[in-house]
């Protein structure tokens, strides 16, 4: 069985922390402890070196062409929050296979009827026209990477896929 390919997309002015965890799940390779291997690519935004809000830079082996035969795409956070950023809109301008079922996650706060954001992030940013569904969640931006209702959320997604 081919190994699972699955990308995450790095930008200018990335948190190390967002990146390193989808790095530290899914591109260590744990195969001698039982663990699928899977085949993980970074994919720059933009070319070149990519600066990090620590300070340092990484550059990328990829671009967000390599995210069109991926399995499974993680964006771990982004950096422009208006819904029409030049960011968001190249990411959702790649082409992803028909069978790419894409998931929406995000946290909302309710304010009156309106559920704006998450406190940081705008809900409109978040969402996706072409998402198969979108999982919206009660929380805050911090407090949604804690939250095991998420977990059981992610778990049942990721359990389709087998």
């Amino acid at each position: 069985m081919a190994e699972p390919k699955i990308a995450v997309v790095a930008f200018d002015g990335i948190s190390p922390f967002h990146l390193s965890v989808p790095c530290v799940v899914f591109g260590e390779d744990r195969s001698a402890a039982g663990v699928p291997r899977f085949d993980f690519r970074v994919c720059a935004a933009e070319p070149g070196r990519l600066a990090t809000t620590a300070g340092f830079s990484i550059t990328a082996d990829h671009t967000l062409d390599a995210l069109a035969d991926a399995d499974v795409v993680i964006v771990p956070s982004w950096r422009d929050l208006t819904p029409d950023s030049p960011f968001l809109r190249a990411l959702k301008s790649v082409a992803l296979p028909k069978t790419v079922k894409h998931h929406v996650f995000f946290a909302y706060q309710q304010d009156g009827n309106e559920y704006d954001s998450d406190g940081v992030i705008s809900v409109a940013s978040q969402l996706a026209a072409n998402a198969a569904a979108a999982h919206g969640y009660r929380s805050d931006h911090s407090d949604i990477i804690e939250s095991l209702e998420v977990f059981r959320g992610f778990a049942a997604v990721l359990a389709g896929f087998r």
